[in-house]
């Protein structure tokens, strides 16, 4: 006879090949995994896994934690968006040519559109932000900073048709803009 640990279940194989299953205490039904409802009876029974947490935790304090960690990572993005729509309000296209080349590939799913922006720059310079701009509103949707040893390289999914203003920034030779290309692949 073999025994079988299955959330909550204990499963016992018999020679007749059936399977039996018995409920132990703090077990939960199959309806209650499906609809999520398991979690929260765990998390308010006194014995279920918040038995270890302080005093005080509750799913309001999980959710206020969880929100504050979503907002740091957004800022960072803001962040960066805001360095790069203050490069891009400046001149453009002065000094050594930097222009970005695009790449364009079939995307994973039908409709979509594999897009790489990459830009070759000359020691001592590096290139340290890539990103594109939506050609019909001016806003930038996907960007990234590079550290001096880093390829330059942007590699994003948009939908088939949006047209995209690729930009680079040289470290001593400004913002270089290339020209709006449709998604297409």
């Amino acid at each position: 006879m073999a025994a079988l640990l299955v959330v909550g279940y204990e499963c016992y194989v018999t020679p007749r090949a059936t399977v039996r299953m018995g409920a132990r205490k703090n077990a939960v039904s199959r309806r209650e995994v499906l609809d999520g409802s398991s979690v929260t009876k765990q998390f308010y029974d006194p014995d279920g896994f918040r038995s270890s947490l302080p005093p005080g935790w509750s799913p309001a304090l999980v959710l206020a934690l969880g929100s504050a960690a979503a907002s740091v990572g957004g800022s960072r993005r803001s962040k960066l968006f805001d360095e790069m729509r203050e490069l891009d309000g400046g001149a453009k296209n002065q000094g050594k040519p930097h222009l970005p080349m695009v790449t364009l590939s079939p995307g994973r799913a039908p409709g979509q559109v594999a897009v790489e922006i990459t830009a070759l720059a000359s020691a001592p310079e590096t290139i340290d932000y890539i990103w594109a701009t939506d050609a019909d509103t001016g806003e930038i949707f996907e960007g990234r900073k590079f550290l001096p040893k880093e390829s330059p390289s942007l590699v994003f999914i948009v939908p088939h048709g949006r047209r995209i203003v690729p930009s680079v920034h040289g470290t001593s030779d400004g913002v270089w803009e290339g020209e709006a290309v449709v998604a297409e692949a």
